[in-house]
């Protein structure tokens, strides 16, 4: 997400957007092979999960690296750039113990189906209300990118009441 927020600070959301659909066809593509093919089941979808995510990552990072567009605003690494390194972990500790609680209250909730009298439709029941609570959180998630790349611009433009307005229209 780092990298999303850094292209999207700049107004550059196509290339995530390609990047991603690409990714996708890719992913089911191997998942496909993965886990029907190779005989692999769980394990070779998970596999493809997260190197899906990995391509992701990597594929930002090159259109950062390699775009005339980002090429001002990031000239690479520097020792300047770990200098403020110390606050930011006390800041993000916090977020960090959050969602890491967040994914084992997932996992642990999956478990627990597990133990239940038909684990079999304790899990399929699971699995359906977890997909659906995922696209509800899409949603803020949705409304989060476009406020933060919104006020964002605002600010580096020098308009603060522009960027209070536009969390409220937002």
């Amino acid at each position: 997400f780092p990298i999303q927020k850094f292209l999207q600070s700049q107004s550059i959301v196509a290339p995530s957007a390609y990047i991603s659909t690409a990714t996708l066809f890719v992913h089911l593509l191997l998942s496909w092979v993965a886990v029907y093919k190779l005989g692999m089941g769980l394990l070779g979808a998970s596999l493809v999960l997260s190197f899906s995510w990995w391509i992701i990552v990597v594929a930002q990072f090159l259109y950062i690296v390699m775009s005339e567009r980002c090429r001002e605003t990031w000239k690479g690494f520097s020792v300047q750039a770990f200098s403020g390194l110390p606050s930011f972990f006390k800041l993000s500790a916090a977020s960090a113990v959050m969602l890491c609680l967040e994914f084992w209250y997932y996992q642990i909730v999956v478990l627990l189906a597990g133990l239940l009298e038909n684990p079999e439709l304790a899990l399929d029941s699971l699995s359906i209300c977890m997909t659906i609570v995922g696209w509800v959180f899409m949603i803020s998630i949705g409304f989060n990118a476009a406020i933060s790349v919104r006020v964002s611009n605002e600010l580096g433009a020098g308009n603060p009441k522009s960027a209070a307005f536009s969390v409220i229209i937002v």
